[in-house]
């Protein structure tokens, strides 16, 4: 599943969602081309598994599970996007 938009010309920006394995074609493309935006299904964290979207522009969203809170959230940020980050964000 996703979308895809050209402005009179190659696809210029697109998303695409889901087991993008399965797309061989969608697979090449995706990794021909700059991505802006990685979303992980399956992560496991403190024994629940995760939904969620980065991105380049340091936007996160956790889908699942939706009953996390606010303190659970940031623990997250702390534990797995922070270490992976540029160090002047860490000081």
């Amino acid at each position: 599943m996703g979308w895809f938009r050209s402005g009179n010309g190659p696809i210029d920006s697109g998303a695409a969602y889901g087991d993008i394995d399965s797309e061989p074609d969608l697979v090449k493309f995706i990794h021909s081309n700059e991505n802006s935006q990685l979303g992980l299904t399956n992560l496991e964290y403190e024994g629940q598994l995760l939904k969620l979207v980065l991105s380049e522009g340091g936007w996160l969203a956790i889908y699942n599970p939706k009953d996390r809170d606010r303190v659970e959230f940031t623990r997250f940020i702390h534990d797995e996007v922070l270490p992976h980050t540029s160090p002047k964000l860490m000081s």
